[in-house]
């Protein structure tokens, strides 16, 4: 994939100020703590997925049209699935704390890896705990609601203290405005002398003809 994963590991914040990274969630109900990842340009999403799905060849999609406003280019990260890597395949090796729908799933940072993602945020709440390996956590609960985003904030603020004392936390109301009501968000972190962590925004995705990625603003630290 042109050294999309090296050029990710030699500066993955530098990268991620530069290009729009977006989750990929087909990661199973019950995924590892720490997964080997692999960058996809979105134009080459489709196609992939018709490989690792069996397709024959021939019948593979063609690389896709895509615009990107705001940043270089646009990229999925997906686990590693290559069935014989070579040697400058340079998979990412990162934490994964993963979601669930009305749920607060919680994962403790370490020495497995010196990079963290988790899925998109849209309304969810990311929070750090204290220490050197901090426990972090991604909370999902909503209350009844026709348009399927009534987020209970006092719901994710409750259950998120019963785990952590909170050091950082990232609600919906930090990532959303009145003027952006509705924005998809990419948490990274990365561990260097300390884990620190990062977001960007992005308005959703136009799935109607060609895929078009709108960053909103550069990345910031949380």
């Amino acid at each position: 994939m042109k050294g999309y994963n090296a050029e990710f590991l030699k500066d993955p914040l530098g990268f991620f100020r530069r290009h729009v990274i977006l989750m990929n969630s087909a990661v199973g109900t019950n995924p590892p703590d720490v997964m080997d990842m692999d960058l996809v340009p979105a134009s080459m999403w489709k196609r992939l997925k018709d490989e690792r799905s069996g397709f024959d060849k021939k019948n593979w999609s063609k690389e896709e049209n895509v615009t990107v406003v705001g940043a270089e280019q646009a990229f999925y990260l997906t686990p590693f699935e290559r069935s014989s890597p070579s040697k400058y395949a340079h998979p990412i090796r990162a934490y994964w704390l993963h979601y669930q729908q009305g749920q607060v799933k919680q994962l403790q940072l370490g020495g497995s890896a010196n990079l963290m993602f988790t899925p998109t945020l849209n309304g969810c709440t990311f929070a750090v705990g204290p220490g050197t390996t901090p426990i972090v956590v991604h909370a999902n609960y909503q209350t009844s609601g026709s348009d399927g985003r009534r987020i209970d904030q006092t719901k994710m603020d409750t259950e998120i203290g019963k785990i952590i004392t909170p050091v950082k936390i990232f609600r919906k109301a930090d990532y959303e405005s009145a003027d952006l009501p509705s924005v998809n968000v990419t948490v990274l972190g990365i561990n260097t002398d300390q884990w620190r962590f990062y977001w960007q925004s992005r308005a959703p995705e136009n799935t109607q003809g060609e895929k078009a990625f709108t960053r909103l603003g550069a990345p910031r630290e949380i």
